[in-house]
């Protein structure tokens, strides 16, 4: 009977370890992503779609899919000065990213979009590659999360 105690607290402490080891990375995880994708809007979205992952899933999808377009379009814009088309790209991906809680495109389209206020494309211009890279990282938690 002794060892057959012991066995069972042996597997316990086990499972316990182990519970507490998904955990951890859990939240690692979460951390290592809080700058990427704001945590408070991900909540909000979790209770406005009653946690409906199928939604969920069709808006961060449709996001990718919006946001890769307005990138190229932004690129394009810049490419052949076309500051006006710029400017409100710009902007509407400031919008798009602000509604699914892509926090470091939002601030990187925040600045953007103040600086063409101020008609200084060229410092607008000079953080493209800042927001794409940003934005591959969001796309790439985004796509780990629902694909």
């Amino acid at each position: 009977l002794t060892n057959e105690v012991e066995n069972s607290l042996e597997m316990q402490a086990q499972e316990v370890s182990e519970l507490i080891s998904r955990e951890l990375n859990n939240h690692i995880n979460t951390l290592a992503t809080i700058a990427d994708i704001n945590d408070m809007t991900s909540i909000d979205l979790n209770e406005q779609t009653q946690n409906n992952q199928e939604i969920l899933k069709d808006l961060f999808v449709t996001f990718i899919s919006e946001a890769d377009t307005l990138l190229n379009k932004i690129k394009t814009s810049y490419e052949s000065n076309d500051h006006q088309s710029a400017k409100d790209l710009t902007h509407a991906l400031k919008g798009l990213s602000a509604t699914v809680g892509a926090s470091r495109v939002y601030d990187t389209t925040s600045q953007m979009d103040a600086l063409h206020k101020k008609e200084d494309f060229k410092k607008a211009k000079e953080l493209f590659p800042d927001l794409t890279q940003r934005y591959q990282k969001v796309r790439a938690i985004i796509q780990e999360r629902y694909n």
